[in-house]
């Protein structure tokens, strides 16, 4: 299987937010913490990737 290298889209960061919480949760609950990540609207992810020269037209 070829490995694909892309800039990121703005349609990735729902995808990376799920992946990173279920990885911080999965690690505090083996740990006995519990759940301690939730989902958040990802505004600071879209605007660096918007800021991003050479991506997404940014400055």
């Amino acid at each position: 299987m070829a490995v694909v290298c892309r800039p990121a889209r703005i349609d990735d960061l729902k995808q990376a937010d799920d992946i990173v919480v279920a990885s911080i949760n999965e690690l505090t609950e083996r740990r006995g913490f519990g759940k301690m990540a939730s989902s958040r609207p990802p505004n600071f992810q879209a605007f660096s990737l918007a800021d991003d020269p050479g991506l997404m037209g940014g400055r």
